[in-house]
């Protein structure tokens, strides 16, 4: 193991444990899901703090306020905070050098919180304690190597030691404006044979087609039901369109799926409904793709394993979400490079906090 890494995973397990009194920052669903999770711990909640709290506003019972309001009549270093904010829109250092200057005692985000209550915690995209990452030791520093530029290493060590440690300052700048076309890597080819999973309302070709690229023909998977009604009614498909309204996986069948959740709508064992699945090698086998994008909110393996067939003839460029799983930073480079086919993997960061992570490859 690489002294870094076994320093990174000692740090992760040797985090002090929460103290009362406790205040929670973030009143949305994951506030909820977090007093809700507390409680649970026997660690009640004395306060909800939220930068737009309302007023009468609640959380799991315990009254909202806003940080000014809240620290006119608390000592704040007496309190430990929990973040209950994690998506890719809050610039999370920031965040925390807001809540230090209230003069709390100890702020814990996700990353921590994670990494202090283990796997007791649900999934949440890649959050997850040390013991996770112990599993898969040999895997982490075998992927490393698969990495084509100082640039994509870098990305991996330091998303790493984020997940890990907790330090959101250690990221490197996201890069927002080039999702699934990084500036700094070789164009696509174009025109362009594009197959879309995950496809949402049609925003991955609409931003192809704004950069300049000439999308010929169109394969767009989306199991959601209301996405999909916004994908079909999307102006100016191309020509050759086929519109799938499947999730896509590693053999073809139905599944659970959890609908109704916008751009996070994904297959789950205990989904609200049940979608049917297809293996891109079953449905699209004549479709030659110059370029297949996933962003399946977790599916990203098997469909790629689903995909083995496809991809070995037509060696299209790649572009794979691989912040939905823990392991998918090392698995998905790991599944390609073990097909052999010559592809050059980079590693590109796309959002605040690791989110909107992909994974490109070229062949």
């Amino acid at each position: 193991m690489q002294p870094e890494l076994a320093a990174l995973l000692a740090r992760a397990e040797s985090r002090a444990p929460l103290r009362l009194p406790l205040v929670v920052y973030g009143a949305g669903g994951k506030g909820h899901r977090t007093v809700r999770f507390l409680a649970s711990r026997g660690l009640t909640v004395s306060a909800v703090l939220d930068a737009r709290a309302r007023p009468g506003q609640s959380c799991e019972g315990v009254r909202v306020r806003l940080p000014s309001e809240w620290i006119a009549d608390h000592a704040p270093e007496e309190f430990d905070a929990v973040v209950a904010i994690h998506n890719p829109g809050v610039e999370m250092a920031q965040l925390r050098r807001d809540l230090l200057a209230l003069g709390l005692r100890r702020v814990v985000e996700p990353v921590e919180l994670h990494q202090l209550y283990g796997e007791a915690l649900p999934h949440d995209y890649f959050l997850a304690p040390a013991l996770h990452y112990r599993r898969y030791l040999a895997d982490i520093e075998r992927a490393r190597g698969l990495y084509a530029d100082e640039t994509s290493r870098n990305w991996y060590d330091r998303a790493l030691e984020f997940r890990l440690g907790g330090d959101y300052s250690v990221l490197p700048p996201p890069s927002a404006s080039d999702q699934y076309r990084p500036s700094d890597l070789p164009r696509w080819r174009d025109p362009m044979r594009l197959v879309d999973c995950g496809a949402f309302d049609g925003d991955s070709l609409r931003m192809l087609q704004a950069a300049g690229y000439r999308v010929r023909a169109y394969a767009a998977f989306e199991a959601d039901e209301e996405n999909f009604r916004r994908l079909a009614r999307l102006p100016g498909l191309p020509a050759e369109t086929r519109l799938f309204a499947n999730a896509v996986g590693a053999s073809s069948g139905t599944r659970r799926f959890a609908s109704g959740q916008g751009g996070a709508s994904r297959l789950d064992g205990a989904g609200n409904t049940v979608v049917a699945c297809l293996r891109l090698d079953d449905a699209i086998s004549d479709f030659a793709p110059t370029l297949v994008k996933m962003d399946i909110e977790g599916a990203e393996h098997d469909a790629l394993q689903g995909a083995a067939r496809l991809i070995a003839k037509d060696r299209p460029g790649l572009a794979i979400s691989c912040y939905h799983r823990p392991q998918d930073l090392w698995a998905l480079a790991l599944l390609i490079d073990g097909w052999r086919l010559g592809y050059r993997l980079y590693l590109r960061g796309h959002a605040h906090s690791t989110f909107d992570l992909v994974l490109y490859g070229i062949a």
